[in-house]
């Protein structure tokens, strides 16, 4: 997961799902605000995607990938 430049407020997501099922991707701050979710369904192998953060998207941000019983977190920091 990365930011967008010059579009910061832009999320880049990108990971491999090695097994057919619905996939949540939920972006949340160290307050566990949830500011962005997607729900892909039925989806195995490469996503590539963006989300939308809003357009005051700066500071550290959680985004967790979960799919059936596995999941996976990252901590971004969005900056100036």
């Amino acid at each position: 997961a990365y930011t967008n430049n010059p579009d910061r407020h832009l999320l880049n997501v990108r990971f491999t799902a090695p097994a057919k099922g619905d996939v949540t991707i939920v972006v949340t701050t160290p307050k566990g605000k949830e500011v962005a979710r997607k729900d892909v369904k039925d989806f195995s192998g490469e996503y590539v995607g963006q989300l939308d953060l809003g357009k005051k998207a700066q500071g550290t941000y959680f985004i967790t990938v979960t799919q059936l019983e596995d999941g996976a977190v990252k901590r971004i920091v969005v900056g100036d």
